[in-house]
């Protein structure tokens, strides 16, 4: 932008036009550190006429606040003799150590050149209101700027933890680190001491030493039952019945075995169904099984045995598993199911919780 200025008459020339031109209005914050901390160059150009002005100049530099007229908030800072060439000078500013304050809002640039020749003012623009980041605003008022949300650095930083200065390397393939790696197996332990959760897959190339959750219970028979061709429905084997508590995500397997023995002599035979219930339901699928005990010409009171286990997956929650034993034929003998005392009888229930 350009502006035009009329300079008082003189014995040798009439009205004398100089114009100016703002080329950089800069800060160089480095610069102005290393010298005062609160100095900027000024550069701009003077045309007499149009023609560059190419001889020494004397200059005084205010700043105010407003456009025109306004408050003095500065200088001034007058420069005798400065260089122009081909119409460019280059000025170094400095208006005191209260130059952080000063270009604190907008404010103007008020030029004069010579004795009398006021130039139209500049506005300064951010590049010299940088000098405010100097004094940064947000410290002006801070109680201490080394503080962190009003807590010392020892708050955040520890320089006792003995972690610090320890002397296990920290390197690839230390024993004494469990590294994120999927290639080469790593010689190192490690011990968890609470709850764990793996989101990916598990594979164990060794022993595994852990239950990953799972629980046997098992339970034995307590005394027999005798189960004669009156017995027309399910009835309990004594002592053969457990209620578990299942985990979300987990499995039952479920086992029985025992014995049944014919309370008759001569060729005779006892005939039994033995049935897992869950929850009161005998399961269809593999869950009965019947077992026959005769006699021969040879042996009275035979003994015959049963063993089977079924799998269910149920809902989280406490569920019963039974044991229990109906007749199937009018016409065979009474049969002693199970026993409290006797190993070849006795009966045995086991439930073994799986986690998934």
């Amino acid at each position: 932008m350009k502006h035009k200025i009329h300079l008082p008459l003189s014995s040798m020339f009439l009205t004398r036009i100089i114009w100016l031109v703002v080329l950089i209005l800069s800060f160089d914050a480095n610069l102005a550190i290393a010298q005062s901390g609160t100095g900027f160059t000024y550069q701009g150009k003077l045309t007499d006429n149009g023609n560059p002005v190419n001889t020494p100049q004397n200059m005084s530099f205010r700043v105010y606040d407003a456009q025109s007229d306004g408050n003095l908030i500065a200088g001034p800072v007058s420069i005798s003799s400065v260089p122009v060439v081909a119409g460019i000078f280059t000025v170094e500013l400095d208006f005191g150590p209260l130059s952080p304050s000063i270009f604190n809002g907008n404010r103007w640039l008020d030029i004069t050149v010579g004795a009398t020749t006021t130039l139209p003012r500049q506005h300064i623009t951010a590049a010299p209101n940088s000098i405010r980041s100097i004094s940064a605003a947000a410290a002006d008022t801070a109680v201490n700027a080394q503080n962190l949300n009003s807590l010392p650095p020892s708050s955040y930083v520890l320089s006792t933890d003995s972690r610090l200065d320890d002397s296990r390397p920290p390197t690839s393939g230390s024993s004494f680190y469990i590294q994120n790696q999927n290639t080469a197996t790593q010689a190192a332990n490690f011990k968890i001491g609470g709850d764990a959760s793996i989101g990916g897959n598990l594979t164990v190339t060794g022993t595994l030493g852990a239950t990953l959750g799972q629980s046997v219970n098992t339970v034995y028979g307590t005394s027999p039952i005798a189960v004669s061709s009156a017995l027309s429905l399910y009835t309990l084997v004594p002592g053969l019945t457990q209620t578990i508590s299942v985990p979300t995500n987990s499995g039952l397997w479920i086992s029985t075995d025992g014995g049944i023995q014919n309370t008759a002599t001569g060729s005779t035979y006892a005939a039994v169904d033995i049935g897992i219930f869950v929850d009161g339901v005998v399961s269809n699928s593999a869950g009965q099984r019947r077992v026959v005990a005769a006699n021969t010409s040879g042996f009275g009171q035979m003994i015959s045995n049963w063993s089977f286990a079924i799998s269910r997956e149920l809902a989280a929650g406490n569920h019963t598993i039974e044991v229990r034993v109906v007749s199937v034929d009018p016409s065979a003998s009474t049969a002693n199911v199970s026993s409290g005392i006797s190993p070849q009888l006795q009966g045995q229930l086991t439930v073994a919780v799986i986690r998934k």
